[in-house]
């Protein structure tokens, strides 16, 4: 619900959304001081400069056909993500931007129950299962951070610094990719959902493609292999989508995938358009409105799902 809070503050929040909110503020004299505790927070940390973030249009309306405005996703303003930082240390114990040096700049711990999304400095979303403790290091000429327990990774693109998760049992090298990582005691278990990554432990190193899967156990060096389905190993409380400039075509693949409903791109320039985001708990007419305000496209029903296409290019309003 901290989430549905933070975007309530910034004016990102639909009115489905609003009316989510609102009910839940009613239900308990406790989520009603939850809220206010969060608002007096966003007042403290403030965005830089006001802005309107313009709500997204009703899904009636971008089924009908009408262009989307474009519009950036889950609007990332100075004053959301100190106000995400915020809570998060008031709520899960984080210490935030320490002194460069032998310590940590960052520490985010997600609290027994509960999972956590943080945006990284470089830009990175990184998603904490829960229990599990997640540090970021200042080291030059490269991304550094390091996990205890399991992540899901969304690494923004960066060929000058390489990205490096250390954990216990080995380190994951990468530029640019999501995957996730479980770090138990005597293992490591890294599934790759885009991209490559490099596994590394004291017995070896194995590079690792989309679709693939490396374990590393203590003693032997890390070992690839192929799984079935690579996202039924996922495995997420009320499931999570998340985007690091991942092409359009491939985040409608995957959201017909967790849906069951068709979500179609058309034209190769709108196949190879990027998102950056992540959702949480949103129905598929949300996270179809999302994409695309975010991609500039023209929408239209076809049976159970939506096409979308450069507007342009649009077939028409169905």
């Amino acid at each position: 619900m901290d989430d549905l809070i933070i975007r309530m503050l910034s004016g990102a929040a639909s009115s489905f959304e609003e009316e989510r909110l609102k009910r839940w503020r009613e239900e308990a004299p406790e989520n009603e001081a939850r809220f206010r505790d969060m608002a007096r927070v966003w007042d403290l940390t403030g965005p830089e400069s006001p802005r309107t973030v313009p709500r997204p249009p009703s899904v009636d309306t971008i089924i009908a056909g009408a262009p989307a405005p474009p519009r950036r996703l889950m609007a990332t303003t100075r004053g959301w993500w100190l106000l995400a930082a915020s809570v998060a240390a008031l709520s899960l114990g984080v210490q935030l931007f320490r002194p460069r040096g032998p310590e940590p700049v960052a520490v985010y711990q997600a609290a027994a129950g509960q999972t956590l999304t943080v945006n990284l400095r470089d830009g990175s979303f990184a998603r904490l299962a829960e229990g599990s403790r997640l540090e970021e290091w200042e080291v030059e000429a490269r991304r550094v951070v390091s996990l205890e327990g399991q992540a899901f990774f969304a690494v923004a693109r960066d060929t000058a610094k390489p990205f490096l998760v250390r954990t216990p049992e080995g380190q994951v090298r990468v530029l640019g990719t999501r995957f996730e990582l479980r770090s138990e005691p005597g293992s490591l278990r890294t599934v790759v959902v885009e991209g490559r990554v490099e596994v590394s432990n004291p017995e070896g190193t194995v590079e690792v493609g989309a679709g693939e899967m490396a374990l590393a156990r203590s003693g032997a060096p890390p070992a690839a292999t192929t799984p079935d389905d690579i996202h039924a190993l996922l495995d997420w409380p009320a499931g999570t989508l998340v985007f690091q400039g991942t092409p359009l075509k491939a985040v409608a693949e995957e959201v017909t995938r967790f849906f069951g409903r068709p979500l179609v791109v058309t034209g190769a320039t709108m196949e190879g358009r990027r998102i950056t985001a992540w959702f949480q708990g949103e129905s598929f007419d949300e996270v179809a409105v999302a994409l695309c305000q975010a991609a500039g496209a023209m929408c239209r029903g076809e049976g159970a799902g939506v096409t979308m296409d450069a507007p342009h290019e649009a077939g028409g309003a169905s």
